[in-house]
């Protein structure tokens, strides 16, 4: 056998190994990128699945602002949400629609959204699950709410993203973690990791899980701060407070209501009152009643400052706005008989009220006890008495006449709320007995010439406290918003939210021009 011929099969093996190797390679790369395919169509899925939840989400919360923004009789309210069981306890089909009330509460501030209360589709997120809603009881529609500017969330937020005052939060569940059976539609926790504690009035949630072993969660949320709620309607009132006046004025020759002085508790117009709050009442003609309602509200006004303080000051200044009122009282009385009678369910307690307030350490006594004292009884009698016959002294004139939208003011379920935060400015050219012709004075921002403003405080920016017969009214208005009721021509500003300035100065003002809309 010749070499050659010995060597002959090995050069026939080196073909064989190039051969497997390139096989080796091709299966190799073929693996790979099925990895990269697979991982690629995985990531592709997903990112569909969080665009679609968080679709939903954007969906129901635009469904629940605006269902707050035009309640007709709680704006600002939002439904309870579904607890999903009947009052037996019974577990029944979720069927999107907002349980009723029990009494004054929900049955449940944590449930399912209720979107057929909302009058939206049957929302699903990414996994295909419906969307849970937990309700801070503070917006919840019961006529026992009081909801306006000042009105707070209980929710809170907690972990990588902090926040509080939240009013409501919607949930998309995702996919089941950590064992969770989802059998029972109204187990909260087989659906939601991040809802970390739960009660029937109350409800917080985390923004990081410490279940399944620290393993994250996949629950995705939304938040409805009172902002997002507040804000609209604020407007709202605004301009439903507008739409009255410039009503009132186009039956009035042009010409807007005197205003009802800022410490005027009872909201009737005053002649030569330029800024105040909305009188829905006819300026008092009664010379005596009307000592007798100031005196009233200044003994009011020195009784809320014992509340905060029981100093000397206060109490020296007590003492004289009681013997203030008795006097008031003793006058109004002796004037009788007059037409229309004061009943004596109006003098008696505001005299009582002014003589107790004169006693030693009565201011004292007020600060320990603000709602239950002697002084504040009789000063609540007095008030109520006088409220239910204060239009027998009213101004009969044209030019005199309150405000008469009885949809916002005598019917309506809400304007209670808000009628200490909403305040008007009437500029001279245009207020009762004016030629009422030209442009008006009043500026915005330096911008104008209208012919009144409506203002709607907002919440309060420390150190504001309210105080509803001071004047100017500054706990509520900032920036030089806050006139005396004698001001004629004035000059208002406001900011937009967002804006830094805004911080400082967050009023709400429209302008009055006698049109429909004004910039």
């Amino acid at each position: 056998m010749s070499l050659n011929q010995i060597s002959l099969p090995h050069s026939r093996k080196h073909p064989q190994k190039g051969a497997a190797l390139m096989l080796m390679l091709v299966i190799m790369v073929m693996g790979i990128s099925a990895v990269l395919v697979s991982t690629l169509n995985s990531s592709s899925v997903q990112l569909s699945r969080d665009k679609k939840t968080a679709d939903v989400l954007a969906q129901a919360k635009e469904a629940l602002i605006g269902r707050a923004a035009s309640d007709p009789n709680r704006p600002g309210s939002l439904p309870c949400p579904d607890a999903v069981t009947d009052n037996a306890g019974t577990n029944i089909p979720n069927d999107g629609i907002a349980d009723l009330l029990v009494g004054n509460e929900c049955p449940s501030y944590v449930g399912r959204l209720p979107w057929k209360t909302l009058g939206i589709p049957d929302l699903r997120d990414g996994s295909g699950e419906r969307l849970w809603y937990a309700l801070s009881r503070n917006f919840r529609d019961d006529n026992s709410v009081v909801i306006n500017s000042e009105t707070l969330g209980s929710l809170t937020l907690s972990g990588n993203q902090t926040e509080n005052n939240i009013a409501a939060i919607i949930f998309a569940p995702g996919a089941p973690l950590c064992n969770q059976s989802r059998t029972n539609n109204a187990t909260v926790n087989h659906y939601l990791e991040a809802m970390s504690a739960t009660s029937a009035t109350d409800a917080s949630v985390a923004s990081t899980s410490n279940d399944c072993a620290h393993a994250p969660y996949n629950d995705q949320h939304l938040v409805i701060t009172t902002a997002h709620l507040i804000q609209p309607l604020e407007m709202r009132i605004a301009r439903e407070v507008k739409a009255c006046l410039d009503s009132y004025a186009i039956d009035k020759n042009n010409r807007y209501p005197w205003a009802a002085p800022a410490q005027n508790w009872y909201y009737s117009g005053k002649t030569d009152s330029q800024f105040g709050h909305i009188p829905y009442q006819a300026p008092i003609t009664n010379s005596k009643v009307n000592d007798f309602l100031d005196a009233l509200a200044n003994l009011q006004t020195k009784v809320n400052a014992c509340i905060v303080n029981d100093s000397n000051t206060n109490s020296d200044a007590l003492d004289h706005a009681g013997a203030d009122l008795e006097q008031a009282a003793n006058t109004l009385k002796e004037a009788q008989p007059t037409t229309p009678a004061i009943p004596s369910a109006v003098t008696y307690p505001g005299k009582q009220a002014g003589d107790i307030a004169q006693n030693n350490d009565m201011c004292d006594t007020i600060h320990g006890n603000p709602t239950t004292n002697s002084v504040q009884t009789n000063l609540n009698d007095a008030t109520a008495a006088l409220t239910a016959t204060l239009s027998n002294y009213t101004a009969t004139s044209n030019s005199d006449n309150a405000v008469k939208c009885d949809g916002l003011f005598k019917n309506s379920s809400y304007w209670k709320d808000w009628k200490d935060l909403v305040f008007y400015q009437v500029d001279d050219a245009y207020k009762p007995g004016a030629i009422a012709s030209g442009t008006g004075s009043i500026t915005i921002n330096g911008e104008g010439g209208y012919r009144a403003t409506v203002l709607v405080a907002r919440s309060t920016i420390s150190p504001q406290v309210r105080s509803p017969l001071a004047t100017p009214p500054t706990g509520y208005l900032e920036g030089g918003n806050a006139h005396a009721s004698s001001n004629p021509n004035e000059s208002f500003i406001s900011n937009r939210p967002g804006e830094a300035a805004f911080s400082t100065v967050n009023d709400l003002i429209l302008c009055l021009d006698g049109r429909q809309k004004c910039k």
